[in-house]
């Protein structure tokens, strides 16, 4: 996996397609025939990736938009955007991704 950090683009997969539920995401795998929901943060965090930009923009994003402390607030947009490599739902433009060892 690669490590992110704040200046990391992410884009989805292509093999996901997802539908906005009542403030919450519900994603679809169709490769891996794998479902996923995120809560209404995941869910933001989820579109603002769709709109291609970096971890360090959606963490100033977030902190426009919801009450809570910047440290926080990245460390969690940090943490889902990393499961949600790990799950394979998203991934970093071919650009930057780290080289396979």
């Amino acid at each position: 996996m690669n490590a992110l950090d704040p200046t990391t683009p992410l884009r989805h997969a292509r093999s996901v397609v997802s539908q906005q539920l009542d403030g919450e995401a519900v994603l679809l795998d169709l490769e891996r025939e794998t479902y996923f929901s995120l809560n209404r943060v995941g869910a933001r965090i989820w579109a603002l990736i769709g709109e291609g930009l970096t971890l360090g923009e959606i963490v100033d994003r977030l902190v426009e938009e919801f009450d809570a402390n910047r440290t926080v607030i990245a460390a969690d947009a940090m943490a889902i955007a990393g499961d949600l490599l790990a799950a394979g739902l998203v991934e970093t433009p071919p650009s930057v991704a780290a080289p396979e060892s």
